[in-house]
Order: C-alpha cells, then structure tokens, then sequence
C-alpha cells in the first residue's frame, strides 16, 4: 500500500499498524502542502497544519466512525503533547468532547492541560522529592539559589555528552540537575553511572515517582529540558533537543541568570 493509491478501506482495517500509518499519511499530504514547516521549526506538523488535519479528517472519516474517532483521537493527543502552547489543544479538546461525549480520553487530555497551564514562564517549579546517588532525598524546591536546568533522562546518560560544553560555559552559573525517569531502574543499578560534576546534580526517580513527574511536569520525551531561576520560577518548560547547539536552552539559561 502507498500514498499514490491509498484508498478508505472499511474500520477493520484499523486492526492493521501499516493502514493505520498511511491513513494518518495521507490526510495530512493537504494539510502539510497548505502550512509547510518552517526550517528551524521543531514540530513535525505546525498548529495551523495541525487544525487543518483535524478538520480534514473529521469531514473524510464521516462514514468511516471508527476511524475518525481514532484520528481525532490521535491528532488531539499530538496538540497536547507535541505542541507547548495551548491555543490548539484547548480549541480540539472542545470540539473532540462534543464529537464524543463519551469518551474516557477527554479527561485524561483536560488533566494534560491543566498541568500544562502551571508549567507556564514565573510560574514556582512542582515540588517533588527524589534520591540522590547517596540515597538522600533532595526536594526540587531545594535546588534555588541558583539558575537551574532540570533535564529529564530517559535512559542513562542521556543527553549528558551533549550538554558538556553548555556546562563548562554556565560553569557556578547554573546547576545542571539530570533527574532519571528511566522506568524499571534499580538505584543501586543508577548509582554506577550518576557521576556528579562541578555544577551538576543526579537524582533518582522511582517508578512511582516517575508517574507523580509525569502528572506534575508532563515529562515528553520531546522536551526533557526546563529552566528556572534562582527563586525557582519556570522560565521555560518547553525546551526540545537541538543539535549541534541548542540555542533555545542558551538564551533560557541566559534569561534565568539576567
């Protein structure tokens, strides 16, 4: 099956990952010809693009219910994930829940964004308490007095090669704290590879503790980063990776230290 010949096939096919991929393919080919990306964008579909699939795809599931619930569904969830702002989320959110009054999903995207609009800039970062490579709990409210940035890992040593020349530049500048949200990692396993430099803190999450950052910082994989400043106030939560330089993480850490 390709694009050139995608056709609609009926709901069962949704049983099919592949139907499933090129379905969400081929309704965002108009979409994405109507909004191209910009070159220094980090989303895969822009806002607008983003409103315009969704809209798209509401009027050519019509007769397919089940697959319009499911594509809905899924650009939602790209709003509410993909996307910091909340303009988009919000505005698909009240269309979805009038689309599908039923569905258990509304809530858990209405959670999503109420957690999202308390991680705004001057907002005081969500307490939380971990370990640290000597088993003591540090409360994240404990990390003021400096600039911070709190770089969410999801696997071990991640991003840290990475950051090592934003380390040594903000060096007694800001404190870099690596907080592991690896799920299923043992401490004493961490333990072996948490090495705290001049500047830098390690912290443990367990896996409970890991499901109350998700709730409080709706940690993504896309956004592992977040700086705040010496008192403790968001300056960005939404910081994706760039490479080779990650210029937003640099002006947000120069803000914090203004």
């Amino acid at each position: 099956m390709t694009l050139a010949n995608f056709k609609i096939l009926p709901d069962d096919a949704l049983l099919s990952q592949s139907y499933r991929d090129e379905l969400r393919n081929w309704v965002m080919i108009p979409s994405t010809r109507k909004f191209p990306l910009a070159a220094d964008t980090r989303y895969e579909i822009s806002p607008e693009a983003l409103k315009d699939v969704y809209a798209f795809s509401k009027e050519k599931l019509q007769s397919y219910p089940k697959q319009k619930e499911y594509l809905l569904t899924y650009w939602l969830n790209y709003a509410a994930t993909a996307i910091p702002t909340l303009e988009t989320s919000q505005l698909l959110l009240a269309d979805y829940k009038s689309a599908f009054p039923q569905s258990p999903y509304s809530e858990y995207i209405s959670k999503l964004i109420r957690t999202k609009e308390t991680l705004q800039p001057g907002a005081i970062i969500p307490e939380v308490t971990l370990l640290n490579k000597d088993s003591v709990s540090v409360a994240l409210s404990q990390l003021k007095g400096k600039p911070v940035c709190i770089v969410f890992s999801f696997s071990i040593g991640q991003h840290e090669p990475g950051l090592k020349a934003m380390e040594e530049k903000y060096k007694d500048k800001a404190t870099f704290v690596y907080i592991s949200v690896t799920p299923d990692l043992p401490l004493h396993m961490w333990k072996k590879y948490a090495v705290d430099r001049p500047g830098t803190k390690h912290l443990w999450a367990s896996d409970e503790n890991i499901e109350l950052l998700k709730e409080k910082y709706a940690i993504d994989i896309r956004y592992p980063f977040l700086v705040a400043d010496a008192n403790g106030k968001i300056i960005n939560r939404w910081i994706a990776q760039e490479f080779p330089n990650n210029k937003s993480l640099d002006a947000a850490l120069q803000k914090a230290g203004e």
